[in-house]
Parts: structure tokens; sequence; C-alpha cells
């Protein structure tokens, strides 16, 4: 029947596609990337797009944060947010990232009007969310507690350096 063999078909083309997804998941969780270097990179070039504005951005980075993932992943998401933040900014712009207990937190702040229900639903926020979710992270929107404006906090799985094995005899 001709039917029956379209969606067998359709099933396994379905399955392939899944397959393929699944493989290059696993690819990703083995990658890793220098948040504090791709932050600079976003730094440089907000600075770029926005300079007609002004605004000053500013990073600030507790040791060396790994995000167990990959660089353009998290370059998309760290992208997203801060672009968000300079669109809305007034003046400033925060960029803060540092490791605990296994995980690499970014938060993104700003000095303009805060998020409200529409801001923090936005397609760049859902891109966000539905990334970091797939790497098991998360989105949190708030307050910036010292620009009285929006936080965006990344919360994503980090890299653990291994400690080298010492005998004791």
């Amino acid at each position: 029947d001709t039917l029956t063999q379209s969606v067998e078909a359709m099933r396994e083309q379905i399955e392939r596609h899944l397959a393929r997804t699944r493989s290059a998941a696993s690819a990703r969780f083995a990658a890793s990337c220098d948040v504090a270097l791709s932050l600079e990179r976003l730094k440089r070039a907000m600075g770029t797009l926005y300079r007609d504005r002004q605004l000053r951005i500013e990073s600030f980075f507790d040791g060396a944060p790994r995000f167990r993932g990959d660089s353009a992943d998290f370059e998309e998401m760290a992208g997203n947010l801060t672009d968000n933040a300079c669109k809305w900014a007034m003046s400033t712009v925060r960029l803060y990232a540092h490791s605990n207990n296994g995980e690499v937190i970014v938060d993104v702040d700003d000095d303009g009007p805060g998020f409200t229900d529409p801001a923090s639903s936005g397609l760049g926020l859902s891109i966000v969310r539905e990334l970091a979710g797939l790497y098991g992270g998360r989105l949190e929107v708030d307050h910036a507690p010292d620009l009285k404006g929006g936080r965006a906090r990344l919360i994503l799985p980090g890299v653990t350096l291994a400690l080298p094995l010492v005998a004791v005899l």
C-alpha cells in the first residue's frame, strides 16, 4: 500500500534526523569554551555596534570559568543577552562571570527600565532559554542590584578541572 510505504519512509527519515541530532548534541558536550574570552569578544563587538549610543560596557570575571559546551552556542546565548541589555541600557552594561559548584554563572546587567512581562518573553530570550535548556542550564531574569535595571542570569554547566591523582605509599 502506497500510504503505508510513505509513512514508513517518513518515520525512517525522522529517525535518521534524530540520530544526527543526538550525535551533534553529544559532540557539543565534549567541547568547552573560555567564558571570559568569549565575553570580551562580545563586549568589543557590542561596543562597535552601539558606538553611537556611547554605552559603557564593563566586564568582571572571577577566576577562569569554562562552559562545558560549544563556544558558538555560548556566544549565541551571551550575544543575545548582551545585545538585549545594550538596546535597553541608558548608559551602562555590565557582564559578570564566575564558576560555582560546577556551574558557570553569567550575569548581564543594564541600567535600563528592567524586565517587564513582555520584555522577558522576547524572541532573543526564548532562543537563550531553549539553547540553555539543551545543556541542562537555565535563564533567569531579575533586577540588577547595582544598576537598578535588568539582570539576565545565564546558568550553564561548567568544566570541572580534574586534579592529578597522587599515589600514597
